[in-house]
Order: structure tokens, then C-alpha cells, then sequence
């Protein structure tokens, strides 16, 4: 959840609109998806890091291209995905947690829930009464 309010808010910085400006319909939604086990390009250890080629200080100060050459070079050779430390809120020695892109060629992915922004976002929304 900490990686979904990252993000949620990772895309509102440097924007005029912000974030709790959306209209209800337009904020963001947690959707809780069951993964089957599957095999995945490491992004995420020191040592998955080191072999992709990556500084030890990843995703901090990395730009997009070459982490969209790795996925690219994952789905050409058929793997299912990419789990990698989340960009969004990265310091140069700490990242919010980690996420998992899984490519529209994978099967076996289950939709167990969503849910509106104001059930799940982790810090009270400016005008709102938590948990209504």
C-alpha cells in the first residue's frame, strides 16, 4: 500500500492539479491482484542489481531508457515480468518498496479487489473523515 500512495502521488509532482484535487471518480483505485509463482528479472537485490548492470544505488538518479531496455530485453526472451525497487519517493539510500510489472503475456493473474481511493490511501485526504 505504501508503494500505491507513492506512486498515486509521485504522479502528481511538478503537476498544477494536484492529487486530493481529483474528483472522486478520477482518484486513483487499489486493485489487490493474486500473482501465480512466476519466473521474474531480479531488479531488487544487491546482487540482481550488480548483473543487470545498474548502480548500487538504483532506482536513485537511474533514468527511464535503461530500465525500459531491460524490460524490453525480458519480454523478447520470455520472461514474465520484472520486479524492480519503485522509483517513486526514492532517496539516494532508500526506496518506498518494491513493485512488480508483469507483461500482458502472462496467464493466471486474479483480480481479488479494488478499492475507491478514500478506503485505501494510507494518510488522511484534506477535507474527508477517515473510513467513510
Amino acid at each position: 500500500m505504501s508503494v500505491a500512495a507513492a506512486n498515486a502521488r509521485y504522479r502528481f509532482v511538478g503537476r498544477a492539479i494536484k492529487l486530493f484535487d481529483l474528483l472522486p471518480a478520477a482518484q486513483p483505485e487499489l486493485v489487490t491482484v493474486e500473482v501465480p509463482r512466476l519466473v521474474v528479472v531480479d531488479v531488487v537485490s544487491a546482487d540482481g542489481i550488480a548483473a543487470i548492470g545498474l548502480p548500487p544505488n538504483y532506482p536513485y538518479g537511474v533514468p527511464w531508457p535503461p530500465c525500459q531496455a531491460i524490460a524490453r530485453a525480458a519480454y523478447l526472451d520470455a520472461v514474465a515480468g520484472v520486479a524492480a525497487r519503485s522509483n517513486a519517493e526514492a532517496g539516494i539510500t532508500l526506496w518506498v518498496g518494491e513493485e512488480l510489472a508483469v507483461f500482458d503475456n502472462v496467464s493466471g493473474l486474479s483480480q481479488l479487489s479494488r478499492e475507491a481511493f478514500a478506503r485505501w490511501y494510507p494518510d488522511p485526504i484534506p477535507g474527508s473523515t477517515p473510513g467513510v
